[in-house]
C-alpha cells in the first residue's frame, strides 16, 4: 500500500510538473506570437505611410495601400495566416520598390525617404 501511495504522489508530482511546464511554454508561446502581431502592424503601418506620401506614382501606390490594409485586416481577424500575410506584403513591397524607384525617392522627396527609413526600420525588427 505504501509502495502504491508512494507511486501515486510521484505520478502526481510528475503530472503537475508537465502541466506547469506546458503552461509556461503556452504563456511564451502566446507573448511572441504578440510580439509578431505587433510587428507585422508596425511594418503594414509604415508601408501604408509610404503609399500616402506622395513620392510613389499612383498604381505603386494602390498596390502598397491595399496590401498594406490587407495585412492589417488579416493580422487582426485570423492570426494564424500570418506567413502567407508576410509573404503578399513583402512580395508587394518588392515589386513597388525596385532599387532604382528607391534611389529616387531618397533623393527627390524628403517625406518619402522618412517613409522609407521607417520601413526599413520595421523590416529590420
Amino acid at each position: 500500500i505504501l509502495l502504491g501511495f508512494a507511486a501515486a504522489v510521484l505520478l502526481a508530482w510528475y503530472l503537475s510538473y508537465s502541466a506547469a511546464r506546458l503552461d509556461r511554454l503556452h504563456g511564451r508561446v502566446e507573448g511572441t506570437l504578440a510580439v509578431l502581431d505587433a510587428a507585422l502592424v508596425r511594418r503594414a503601418e509604415a508601408v501604408l505611410e509610404l503609399a500616402n506620401s506622395g513620392a510613389l506614382d499612383p498604381s505603386s501606390a494602390l498596390l502598397l495601400a491595399d496590401a498594406s490594409a490587407q495585412a492589417l485586416s488579416e493580422a487582426l481577424d485570423a492570426p494564424g495566416d500570418r506567413e502567407m500575410v508576410e509573404s503578399e506584403l513583402t512580395e508587394a513591397i518588392r515589386l513597388a520598390l525596385p532599387e532604382p524607384v528607391v534611389t529616387v525617392i531618397r533623393q527627390d522627396h524628403i517625406d518619402g525617404a522618412d517613409a522609407l527609413d521607417r520601413l526599413a526600420a520595421a523590416n529590420d525588427r
